[in-house]
């Protein structure tokens, strides 16, 4: 993967310590975890970060950070464009509190679409005793054919086929539409998810494939789902 671009600006979903550095099993973050998994070394990596910036700094003074200043009133879509984007190649973007098997990326990057988002068709009982307040909360995606048709947190749950887990492959074609964003991004998209600006996307015309990782991969809001991963 060519670059590697982690989204971890917002507050934690639980504590206190941003995301990125609680550890999923003894020894290893979440951050490191997500190097591994997407075959990236801090020179192919961006993190934008936002709540505690500087504990993301101190833990790990070779990687490239870069903040949204604006994190605690946005959305993760503008930690996105507040990153470097780059001319013509594809880029590899994650949320910061998730786990994913190191195939995934090169699934995404192989279905030949302007963007792959990873989904979850188990996202309703991945887990024992999931909450009906999570599945409400959670972006959520419409799938055809392998196909995503519609994505968004706004997305009632019995419109849904399942989850969008937070990561996707964006082609430079997709990188191009995200570009011309900068500068004047519209206000109905400066407080969005990620999912939201890849359905702006998908309005355009470009095409989004959706890959299924059924059920293995984790967020960590639920030491529940994180047991059940690791």
């Amino acid at each position: 993967m060519k670059l590697l671009i982690i989204l971890g600006a917002g507050f934690p979903h639980s504590g206190a310590i941003p995301a990125a550095l609680r550890e999923p099993c003894s020894g290893t973050s979440m951050l490191q975890w997500l190097l591994d998994s997407a075959g990236c070394g801090f020179d192919n990596c961006v993190f934008v970060a936002g709540y505690q910036a500087e504990a993301i700094r101190q833990r790990y003074p070779k990687l490239y950070v870069v903040e949204n200043f604006d994190w605690a009133t946005t959305g993760s879509g503008t930690s996105l464009l507040a990153a470097p984007l780059p001319e013509n190649d594809p880029v590899l973007v994650s949320y910061s509190d998730i786990l994913f098997r190191d195939s995934v990326p090169s699934t995404l990057a192989g279905t030949g679409a302007d963007i792959a988002v990873a989904w979850d068709s188990l996202w309703k009982h991945r887990y024992a005793g999931r909450s009906s307040e999570d599945l409400l909360r959670c972006e959520k995606v419409i799938v055809q054919q392998n196909r995503v048709v519609r994505l968004g947190a706004d997305l009632p749950v019995d419109w849904a086929n399942g989850e969008f887990v937070g990561l996707v492959w964006l082609s430079a074609k997709a990188i191009h539409c995200l570009k011309q964003l900068k500068g004047k991004l519209p206000k109905s998209l400066k407080k969005r998810h990620l999912s939201e600006y890849i359905e702006y996307l998908r309005g355009l015309g470009l095409s989004i494939a959706a890959v299924d990782v059924a059920g293995d991969w984790a967020e960590f809001n639920e030491p529940r789902d994180i047991a059940h991963f690791v």
